[in-house]
């Protein structure tokens, strides 16, 4: 972002816009003045605008324009390379282990995770549940659970089950616990869908998709691969990809 002009720095943006209207109503001379700062609302600020007296409106109305457009300008996406397992000296990557846990560290309220594989992952959780525990994160997991080997008599008690089971095999902190998003096709036999994305969205903000599981071997000792992206679009889209996946029933609390 570049340097405000000086001047408008302490001017409000809706003091900005109404000003800019008014300029364009015209009726205002030749060139900035103080009756006419005062007519455009801005009489507040005539010690910031006094170097502009004298200017021409046309310039002036353009420099409006220019801080309007920078205050409303979306904030610059930043895109980080993730990286585990060896790298070349020069490599500029951050390391999946250290992100994944700032990102645990750092959630205010709400953290969304989709994971494969969580095996040997409870170090890589606790950051997650002390968020929980500590700040109120709410946090909303969408796992992969093996396929049944015959069709249950109750599908639904099947994947509560499985549920439970991933709990006691996971997540070992006790409460809090997160919410659990599983696939209903799990309770199918040989269906041979299994939810392979491994993502974390955190407050909206910043989320991180890539190739590692949340394995000590995934974070710490594989080759793998990911990116960092730090936009709020971003972030809200792949968040509601999720929820919408679940309106539609393509997941199930479990």
């Amino acid at each position: 972002m570049t340097a405000p002009l000086p001047g408008f720095g302490g001017i409000s943006t809706p003091d900005l816009e109404r000003a800019l209207r008014r300029i364009d109503e015209g009726r205002l001379g030749a060139t900035v003045n103080v009756p006419a700062l005062t007519l455009l609302g801005l009489d507040h600020s005539m010690g910031r605008l006094s170097e502009y007296l004298d200017l021409d409106w046309n310039t002036f109305r353009w420099m409006v324009k220019a801080v309007l457009a920078e205050r409303c300008r979306p904030p610059a996406t930043t895109v980080s390379l993730v990286w585990t397992g060896p790298e070349a000296r020069s490599s500029s990557a951050r390391d999946t282990s250290v992100v994944v846990r700032e990102l645990f560290e750092r959630a205010t309220w709400h953290v969304l995770i989709a994971g494969y594989s969580f095996e040997h992952g409870e170090a890589i959780l606790a950051p997650l549940h002390e968020a929980m525990r500590d700040r109120g994160v709410k946090v909303e997991m969408f796992v992969h659970l093996d396929g049944a080997e015959a069709t249950p008599i109750d599908p639904e008690w099947y994947l509560r089950t499985q549920a439970a089971a991933w709990r006691t095999r996971f997540w070992p902190f006790g409460a809090p616990t997160p919410t659990l998003y599983v696939d209903p096709r799990a309770a199918v036999p040989k269906s041979y869908a299994s939810l392979h994305a491994k993502c974390i969205v955190v407050d909206g903000a910043r989320a991180l998709v890539g190739s590692a599981n949340f394995t000590d071997r995934g974070q710490t000792r594989n080759i793998e691969a990911g990116v960092l992206v730090e936009d709020a679009r971003f972030a809200t889209e792949l968040t509601r990809q999720f929820h919408d996946a679940v309106g539609t029933g393509l997941f199930v609390a479990a």
